[in-house]
């Protein structure tokens, strides 16, 4: 399943604090069925902080590094994991381009 326009949406973020809004929406459109069929490791609670995202990610790709269940499970971990990793990467690129920002503007 195909949820919303998430990646667009995260590619127009403009802070880290839109990506943990867009992340909220992203989980809470998944129902309660769909995140008891995760693991429980991977069942995401709607991260209040840009760490938690990303530290969400990194635990998703170690649950899916080691995965070995049904392929029903697996695709939704699956999801769960391209979603989680495309947020981690655009707040590190929105933190690494606000700090840039940041310096330079320092400079002048």
């Amino acid at each position: 399943m195909v949820r919303y326009r998430w990646r667009t949406l995260l590619k127009a973020a403009l802070d880290a604090s839109d990506v943990v809004r867009l992340v909220e929406r992203f989980v809470g459109e998944w129902s309660a069925d769909e995140v008891l069929a995760l693991p429980q490791a991977a069942r995401p609670t709607a991260p209040r902080t840009a760490r938690a995202v990303v530290d969400h990610s990194v635990e998703l790709a170690r649950l899916h590094a080691t995965f070995d269940g049904p392929a029903q499970t697996l695709a939704g971990l699956q999801e769960m994991l391209l979603f989680f990793t495309h947020a981690a990467v655009a707040i590190v690129r929105l933190t690494a381009s606000q700090t840039s920002a940041s310096a330079t503007a320092h400079a002048e």
